[in-house]
């Protein structure tokens, strides 16, 4: 049989959020990365554009 022991990993404070955050403040936190995300998308959009018309 394996005699191989699982190492103990320190959790982060990330893991720690999604572990024991309720479901409220999981989809706020969704909500903010989901509209960060879409700004820097207009903003590299909106570069490129700027880019390709100069």
């Amino acid at each position: 049989m394996n005699d191989t022991k699982r190492k103990k990993i320190t959790s982060t404070s990330l893991s720690d959020f999604f572990r024991f955050a309720s479901i409220h403040e999981k989809n706020q936190f969704y909500a903010k990365v989901v509209q960060e995300a879409i700004k820097d998308q207009k903003e590299m959009i909106a570069k490129a554009q700027n880019t390709a018309n100069a």
